[in-house]
């Protein structure tokens, strides 16, 4: 076991509340960047389609 796995596991066990409440903001907060050059090329090589969610439309 690594060293920061075991870090966790500790804190997990001491701070349960803390340590839960931590790991759900940081899944549900999404963090939105700005793409990477490289990135653009497969973007545009991409199947671009269009879905209908309720009152709007998603790009997927």
């Amino acid at each position: 076991m690594t060293v920061k796995k075991l870090l966790v596991q500790i804190a997990s066990n001491l701070f349960l509340k803390q340590v839960t409440a931590y790991a759900c903001n940081q899944l549900t907060d999404s963090q939105v960047r700005k793409p990477r050059e490289n990135e653009f090329a497969a973007f545009k090589k991409a199947a671009k389609e269009k879905y209908l969610f309720k009152d709007f439309e998603i790009q997927l």
